[in-house]
């Protein structure tokens, strides 16, 4: 099957024979709004009006599962690749998602968001959770309705969870009256619509929304705990205050990074081994894939994901002034890739360690793995390390 979509993760003309295919289809800024409420399948859409035109019977403008993805499309930009899906028999979101990816109207989807009753779902809500922590391929956004909750509840959620790609969203009690749902309005407007490098979740405006109502005690809590709300106007304009997810340190915008480097790797790796029928089992061979993987990381750069030093260079040294006025000097990453045998060419697998510093400057990116011929990827033990040389975040 040929790859088709003509986008930043995406090769044009390659021929690929990999039961793996789909994965090629990524997008780091699809998204899919899932619900239990209703049955509907799979489901490309371009504007909130496709949501009523499916003729579900009591998913109308009032429904909030509407009001989510109408919050979606309210922001200055439009995202790039919106599915909704609905599955009212799956009691867990392990069936809910394997029942989709089995449907054949199904798209590969990047972030996962959704707005159900997190009270009255407990037990769902946390099984989304259980999945993605299985599922390191995937971003989760999960909308808390504080008036339905409490901040204390809420914060709870975040703590029981402590997942690095699951992000909790307190939706506060005005927003929510008015339709605004502050979850679709971040993953539409920001998340679904720019490229990875081009955007910071936690500081992104949000248009059409109104002050809410929490205390000071409420938002230090909420800051600290790493649950995402909206701030106070600052001169007019109202901001994402967190945008970790529910670990409570890896950066949402970060995760989807990591996703994206992932990706791009693997699906290059990939190209590469079933295009060449020789690779050498020595160090020409080795610095084949090193060629590949740079170039990889040469386009992160160019995108705004990586931080270089003066010369562009991604493992490069740089010298930074730490909290007591000293010089210290940071390198910014090393890629080791393990040595090629007959045996491994034969498996056709390729093991590596690829650490990069991500441009704020404050998280490293660690992926170790190994990639395979059929569009495999392994992940193994620290995937992200989180220090850098100026101390933790």
């Amino acid at each position: 099957m040929a790859i088709e979509i003509n986008d930043v993760n995406m090769l044009n003309d390659i021929q690929i024979k990999a039961e793996n295919n789909r994965r090629f289809f990524s997008d780091v800024r699809s998204i899919c709004f899932f619900t239990k409420d209703f049955a509907i399948e799979p489901t490309f859409i371009t504007k909130p009006q496709d949501v009523i035109d499916l003729n579900v019977s009591g998913l109308d403008e009032n429904h909030e599962f509407y009001k989510l993805i109408q919050s979606a499309y309210s922001q200055p930009f439009t995202p790039v690749l919106v599915v909704i899906y609905g599955n009212n028999t799956a009691d867990s979101f392990t069936k809910l998602i394997e029942t989709y990816k089995k449907h054949e109207k199904a798209f590969e989807v990047t972030n996962w968001v959704t707005n159900m009753d997190a009270k009255a779902n407990k037990t769902f809500v946390e099984s989304i959770v259980t999945y993605a922590k299985t599922d390191k391929e995937i971003q989760v956004g999960i909308a808390l309705d504080i008036e339905k909750l409490t901040v204390t509840t809420a914060l709870e959620y975040i703590k029981n969870a402590n997942a690095d790609n699951v992000a909790f969203i307190a939706e506060g009690n005005k927003n929510v009256k008015l339709g605004n749902w502050l979850t679709g309005a971040l993953f539409g407007g920001t998340i679904g619509t720019k490229t990875p490098g081009s955007y910071i979740v936690h500081s992104t405006q949000i248009h059409g929304f109104v002050q809410e109502t929490y205390s000071s005690t409420e938002q230090a809590s909420m800051k600290g705990a790493g649950l995402t709300y909206l701030s106070k106007p600052t001169q007019g304009y109202f901001h994402v205050v967190g945008g970790l997810n529910s670990d409570n340190k890896m950066f949402t915008e970060l995760n989807i990074i990591k996703i994206w480097l992932q990706d791009r790797i693997r699906k290059d790796i990939t190209v590469f081994q079933v295009t060449n029928d020789k690779i050498p089992n020595n160090d020409s061979g080795k610095n084949m894939i090193r060629a590949i993987i740079m170039e990889d990381l040469r386009i992160a750069a160019n995108m705004g994901m990586l931080m270089t030093d003066d010369s562009g260079n991604v493992f490069g040294t740089i010298v930074e002034t730490d909290e007591n006025g000293n010089k210290v000097k940071i390198q910014l990453g090393n890629l080791n890739i393990e040595g090629i045998t007959q045996e491994s060419l034969r498996e056709g697998t390729f093991k590596f360690d690829l650490r990069v510093t991500y441009l704020n400057g404050a998280r490293h990116i660690t992926l170790r793995g190994t990639v395979t011929t059929e569009g495999g990827f392994w992940s193994g033990p620290g995937h992200v390390l989180w220090c850098c040389g100026l101390g933790n975040p």
